[in-house]
């Protein structure tokens, strides 16, 4: 198939945007220079949503590879961290959760399109209606956030349908497989009337992730961009969508990013920065990185130096907050290089704030923009490029020796933490 029959007639295609989009699919990072309804032919869309789906779950099948070709002693870092990832190591687990990946993949991504074609129908025909369903239904799940609609979702932003389905496959999305994992294992037990209760990993995920949706939403609520006319109710759906967006990484809007209050849009990097679960589909440093970050602080104000928190006979390590403090500090660290290289590339073109939202943006692997991306400079767009990338696959020796690895390899996330 030739280069050009991705792309619409009379488009004209630098290889740096190419290169952008391209990083940004496999990234599901969800940024584009360019709106691919009216740059992409369909093929070339469909092209996109492949790359969305392999990077979505395609470090998944390392995990499992990793787990096959290496032992547990292997000095190879994707293995331990594949280990981790499984919660134990055994043959039964890997299999188990190998069939949980690929079946809850097809069947949310499937049962979303099938929910999402009852709207689409309305103003399209069926075929097209089926596509644009399966299209958003693939990039919720994969919190990638590519629209076959110019506008992303602000034309739907008060459809019911819409905002139910794109909210579930991103919360599903974002809290990650290792969650959804001992769900499943401690539905089974107490089918057999065995005892069984949730890891202190998923506990943390769900405490963590929730409140800084519910705090997201609350922010935007009161400080949001809306009219004097707009009703609570309103309000209320529109901060929960972008709120859920921000803290799964999946990048849809639904409201114009670059009205938003400055104090709202510091909110959301915070939101984006932090990111989703571990295992998950989602970005960000991880919501089990930044929970550990703040209990170690907690702890050393209260003079605890040796266990971070404990819980009966569940407990984290002073060994793995000091990684996950790490892991944070290096974030900051290429957030503040990636502010240098804009203020320099882009010049007075654009504010602090906006560099900082893009920047972020990136890093997390979202997607949201004040809408600067399309105007960047070509070393901006390297830079952010560049920046995608670290944030998707990392470095892969920042995290050796953190008890619980997992996730999608976002250097080195704290993902799996488990008791002791």
């Amino acid at each position: 198939m030739p280069y050009h029959a991705a792309f619409l007639d009379g488009q004209t295609h630098y290889f740096v945007d190419s290169l952008f989009m391209a990083f940004s699919a496999i990234s599901t990072t969800g940024l584009g220079v360019v709106d691919i309804s009216s740059t992409y032919s369909l093929f070339g869309q469909i092209v996109m949503l492949v790359t969305i789906q392999i990077g979505g779950i395609g470090y998944i099948g390392l995990i499992i590879i990793a787990m096959g070709a290496f032992g547990r002693g292997s000095p190879f870092y994707v293995a331990s961290v594949a280990g981790e990832a499984m919660a134990g190591y055994e043959t039964r687990n890997l299999i188990r959760f190998s069939i949980l990946v690929v079946t809850v993949t097809v069947l949310l991504e499937l049962a979303g399109a099938a929910l999402l074609f009852i709207p689409f129908m309305e103003t399209m025909s069926d075929a097209k209606a089926f596509y644009f369903a399966l299209f958003h239904s693939v990039n919720a799940f994969c919190t990638a956030g590519f629209s076959t609609f110019p506008d992303s979702l602000t034309r739907y932003a008060f459809n019911p349908v819409v905002n139910i389905v794109i909210n579930v496959l991103s919360y599903i999305g974002a809290i990650g497989f290792i969650v959804i994992y001992d769900l499943v294992s401690i539905t089974r037990k107490k089918m057999k009337g065995q005892r069984a209760s949730i890891s202190l990993h998923s506990k943390i995920v769900f405490v963590s992730f929730t409140g800084l949706v519910l705090a997201g939403t609350l922010t935007l609520f009161c400080v949001g961009p809306w009219d004097p006319h707009s009703g609570y109710g309103h309000r209320l759906v529109l901060s929960l969508f972008q709120s859920l967006s921000a803290s799964s990484t999946d990048g849809y809007n639904s409201i114009d990013i670059g009205a938003i209050k400055p104090f709202a849009l510091i909110f959301i990097c915070l939101q984006m920065f932090v990111g989703a679960a571990p295992g998950s589909t989602g970005g960000g440093i991880k919501t089990t990185t930044f929970s550990t970050v703040l209990l170690f602080q907690f702890w050393q104000l209260k003079g605890r130096g040796n266990t971070v928190i404990s819980l009966k006979r569940r407990e984290i390590g002073k060994d793995t907050a000091e990684k996950a403090l790490g892991i944070a500090i290096w974030f900051f660290v290429i957030i503040f290089v990636d502010l240098l290289v804009l203020s320099v590339s882009e010049g007075q073109r654009f504010s602090l704030l906006s560099h900082l939202f893009e920047t972020v943006s990136a890093l997390g692997n979202t997607g949201l923009s004040m809408g600067i991306t399309s105007g960047l400079s070509t070393a901006g767009k390297l830079a952010l490029t560049a920046t995608m990338f670290v944030g998707r696959v990392g470095s892969l020796g920042t995290c050796r020796g953190i008890r619980g690895g997992g996730g999608s390899g976002n250097l080195g996330r704290v993902p799996y933490i488990r008791a002791t």
